[in-house]
C-alpha cells in the first residue's frame, strides 16, 4: 500500500491524518504509547505463544482487540474501548489464548476417505483476525491457515510449550 493509498484509506474512513515533522514525536505521545503498547503485547504473545515470528501480523491484530478490551475510553473512563464502540461488556475469558490448540469441526463434503480422514481439523490459535477477508478466529495448522467464524473448541491441555 502506498502512501497515496493510505491517505485514500483515512479519508474514506473519516480519519483526520495530520503528519508530524521529523524530529517531533514528542508531540504525539498518546499515539506512539499506543504503537509501544501494542508492539510490546506482540512480542509476549510470541514469546508465551511460541509461535513463529512470521505470523506478527495476525498476533498484533489480536493484541489490537485485547487491547481495546482493557484499556479505558478516552471519553468515557467508566468504561473500556470496545465498551465505548460496541455496547457490548465482553468476557475476557471467552478470548481464546493464542498458541493454543484448537480444533475446527469440518464439513462433510471435505473429508476424502470416510474411515480414516479425521473429522476435525486441529493447530494453534492465531487470534481473532482478518484473513482473506474473513473475521474470526484464525488456526495455524502447519503452514494452512484456516479460518472459522467463531466456532471455535480450545483447551488448555495441549499447549505447545
Amino acid at each position: 500500500m502506498s502512501s497515496d493509498d493510505f491517505e485514500r484509506y483515512l479519508l474514506v474512513k473519516v480519519v483526520n491524518h495530520i503528519s508530524v515533522p521529523r524530529g517531533e514525536h514528542h508531540g504525539i505521545g498518546v499515539a506512539e504509547k499506543a504503537i509501544q503498547d501494542l508492539s510490546n503485547m506482540m512480542r509476549s504473545y510470541l514469546t508465551d505463544s511460541n509461535l513463529p515470528g512470521n505470523y506478527w501480523d495476525f498476533v498484533v491484530e489480536h493484541a489490537a482487540l485485547v487491547n481495546s478490551m482493557i484499556t479505558p475510553s478516552i471519553t468515557d473512563t467508566s468504561r473500556t474501548i470496545f465498551e465505548h464502540v460496541w455496547g457490548v461488556v465482553l468476557n475476557l475469558d471467552l478470548i481464546p489464548p493464542i498458541g493454543r490448540y484448537a480444533a475446527r469441526l469440518m464439513d462433510n463434503s471435505v473429508r476424502t476417505d470416510w474411515k480414516l480422514d479425521p473429522k476435525n481439523q486441529s493447530g494453534v490459535i492465531l487470534g481473532f483476525v482478518h484473513n482473506r477477508n474473513v473475521y474470526g478466529a484464525q488456526i495455524l495448522e502447519r503452514v494452512l491457515f484456516i479460518g472459522t467464524q467463531f466456532s471455535i473448541l480450545y483447551t488448555s491441555m495441549y499447549s505447545p510449550a
